[in-house]
């Protein structure tokens, strides 16, 4: 498969079923789309063949029966950052910042992390 793509505008995940949950246990269907329309201003772009999008698609299910959603501690870009991970030899890595009312000391994965890294590899032609 050629051109599976990714931007910071366009988050793999959208609170997906198996990713979303909170304390009122509460979850919602997700789904891939098409964002291809949207604006955006930094992206990824990996070309995979077949037994890598397999690969990535059982990154996805591990994902689903193992990984419980948490703003600070694994969200939506900590997703997008394992699923592209998994098949990459130079691991992506982000910035973290504080999420306001989080409790994380460390930081939290964020889409601005994201974009300000996939920003910086553009600018340094990686």
């Amino acid at each position: 498969m050629k051109g599976f793509f990714f931007s910071s505008s366009l988050m793999v995940c959208k609170y997906s079923d198996w990713l979303w949950s909170s304390t009122y246990s509460f979850r919602q269907e997700g789904k891939f789309s098409d964002n291809g329309g949207h604006e955006f201003n930094v992206s990824l772009k990996m070309d995979l063949t077949a037994a890598q999008l397999q690969t990535v698609l059982t990154k996805i299910r591990s994902l689903v029966r193992f990984v419980r959603y948490d703003i600070d501690e694994y969200n939506c870009t900590d997703f997008a950052l394992d699923v592209f991970n998994e098949l990459r030899t130079n691991k992506l890595t982000i910035p973290l910042y504080d999420v306001p009312g989080g409790m994380t000391a460390a930081g939290t994965s964020t889409p601005q992390g994201l974009y300000n890294q996939l920003k910086a590899m553009k600018q340094s032609n990686e």
